[in-house]
């Protein structure tokens, strides 16, 4: 019979809802998730914010962790990994977004007769206001 390793009895404990539980895990693989976090985002704050939202993914399904697809480390690893990416993807959506508007032409015949010309230039000027 093959041993039980730590982290399917860590599984198991969040799997019963234990809260110690999860903080052994955070504080088992918390260092291993920021690190990856940052890696891909470069940004301190971010990459806490993804690490945070890692574990309490962990804890709202803790049953999508399979140990025999490899080891709670790598699982959590591959979550952040997934969540940095996504908000990697998300920023540049919204920045791009934001230059399309932002260089979007403006039509110059009779801009009183075009309804949703006043309204444009209230938002390309709401997002010059815009900070990074």
């Amino acid at each position: 019979m093959m041993e039980r390793g730590p982290d399917v009895n860590l599984a198991e404990r969040l799997m019963a809802r234990d809260e110690t539980a999860l903080r052994v895990v955070i504080d088992r693989y918390a260092p291993a998730v920021h690190g990856m976090a940052l890696r891909v985002l470069g940004e301190k704050t971010m990459a806490e914010e993804v690490a945070q939202d890692t574990f309490l993914a962990v804890w709202r399904r803790p049953g999508a962790y399979d140990p025999q697809r490899g080891s709670l480390q790598s699982f959590l690893l591959g979550i952040a990994r997934n969540k940095a990416v996504d908000l990697v993807r998300r920023e540049e959506t919204v920045k791009r977004t934001r230059e399309s508007l932002l260089t979007a032409s403006v039509p110059e015949a009779a801009p009183q007769a075009d309804i949703g010309f006043e309204e444009r230039q209230e938002v390309q000027e709401a997002l010059a206001r815009l900070t990074d």
